[in-house]
């Protein structure tokens, strides 16, 4: 309730010890100013003030200080629902946000946090309504340290960043490379918004916003320190954009061995905005028996009848990621198993297990069935040259999920197509999208 002193004073405005015969009437305004911030604008009713009151009164009679029993008044305030969820009062039309409804939206959007007083200040003016302090705003806020929490959380929920803690990666990868691969989308699409660069970076980019664990781990060189920046990436490399990040490709697997279908599935999901269906019940599992390749054993699976027709649109993308280990790591051939062979010397005979290996094959078609690729850098060509939209009006429906609270709906269709419309005009950068949705009908109306 207290993290500094100015807010320890903004709270007790008129000092920590009030005159013994006018401390309840200080505390009841000290608890009714804390509300109409805590609640966004919304007046208390008398009676949920009262019933707060109450608690102040119960603490002083366990001889609690007066800051003390006011502190116990406002922790009660902050378990009611008005607190903890963000509601709107509605109606049975769609109605445009008033100046304080559009604040808090804009702040718990950008920062999860209530509107500072700047904002605050264009709420009592009404300026907010005006498009360019509008813009003016999301400008301010995103280079405010606040807008951190934005960029993780946007990403984490977007990309479902928070399934790489379920894999069971090997205990080097966990404990030396994986909180930087982790990090590693949330500090590129920050870059991106705050260079104002195109999300197609997503997608194919001659750069990628690292550190030095992650130079490291993907062979780069030069690059000290635990600060993520921009490196250029060297001819030939297969890195830049998401498909080729560590975390990306560690989700797309179970620790031990890459998983080409889950691998497809987040490409269709997240770079193409086509959902795969889920998978039927009763799935037959896969028999791994040392023969065949991964993409021979898939193929064999999901070209049943029942399977096909799904797989189909999917399954190429995980297999021209296939290079990719279970950990991201660049590979040619995948391992089948071992096979052991007996080797006589002079004096002893040795038994030595020898690898049997596959070579990868990598190619494959869009979702369409016609468009071929050879390998991962084709596809990855393909779905920058020819996907942007499909790739924006992914993110743009993510920003209605995270930044409005509710899923999509049929009649947010026209707008989303608009919204990708004119950024596909503005070369598809990152904060002008941002901007282009805070000053949408969906963002600025209920």
């Amino acid at each position: 309730i207290t993290p500094n002193k100015n807010q320890h004073a903004e709270i007790f405005f008129d000092g920590l010890e009030p005159p013994a015969a006018s401390a309840d009437k200080y505390a009841e305004e000290i608890l009714k100013r804390f509300a109409d911030k805590a609640f966004r604008g919304k007046t208390p009713e008398q009676a949920f003030v009262d019933s707060t009151m109450k608690f102040y009164s119960m603490a002083k009679k366990n001889n609690r200080s007066f800051e003390e029993a006011v502190k116990e008044a406002m922790a009660y305030m902050m378990i009611s629902p008005r607190f903890l969820y963000a509601v709107e009062d509605g109606g049975k039309k769609i109605s445009q946000l008033n100046s304080r409804e559009l604040a808090n939206r804009l702040a718990l959007f950008l920062w999860s946090a209530l509107p500072d007083d700047e904002l605050l200040k264009a709420v009592t003016d009404h300026s907010l309504l005006n498009e360019d302090v509008l813009v003016a705003q999301v400008e301010r806020m995103l280079k405010d340290p606040k807008a951190e929490v934005f960029y993780q959380d946007y990403m984490n929920q977007w990309l479902g960043l928070h399934e790489i803690e379920s894999v069971a990666f090997p205990d080097d990868f966990k404990n030396e490379i994986l909180e930087s691969a982790k990090q590693e989308p949330i500090e590129t699409f920050k870059y991106l918004v705050k260079e104002n660069m195109s999300i197609i970076n997503l997608i194919k980019s001659d750069f990628v916003v690292i550190n030095a664990m992650l130079a490291e781990f993907y062979g780069f060189e030069g690059v000290s320190g635990n600060d993520y920046r921009p490196v250029k990436v060297p001819e030939g490399s297969v890195r830049g954009g998401l498909l080729g990040q560590a975390a990306i490709l560690g989700m797309g697997g179970d620790g031990e061995k890459s998983l080409p279908i889950k691998r497809g599935a987040f490409v269709a999901a997240k770079i193409i905005d086509r959902h795969p269906p889920s998978p039927p019940p009763n799935v037959d599992l896969l028999k791994v028996d040392g023969r065949q390749s991964t993409r021979k054993l898939f193929e064999a699976h999901t070209n049943k009848p029942a399977c096909a027709s799904c797989h189909q649109r999917f399954d190429s993308f995980g297999f021209a990621l296939e290079n990719f280990d279970e950990l991201g790591r660049w590979r040619d051939t995948e391992l089948l198993k071992y096979k052991t062979i007996q080797r006589d010397g002079m004096d002893i005979i040795q038994k030595l297990k020898v690898p049997i290996e596959a070579k990868i094959e990598t190619h494959g078609v869009l979702e369409d069935g016609k468009t071929k690729f050879a390998d991962f850098k084709g596809m990855v060509e393909l779905l920058a040259s020819l996907k942007g939209d499909q790739f924006a009006e992914g993110m743009v429906k993510a920003f209605i999920k995270y930044g409005i609270g509710r899923p999509v709906s049929f009649t947010d269709q026209e707008m989303i197509e608009n919204l990708v419309k004119l950024s596909a005009e503005n070369d598809y950068r990152a904060k002008d999208m941002i901007t282009s949705f805070v000053l949408s009908r969906a963002f600025r109306s209920k």
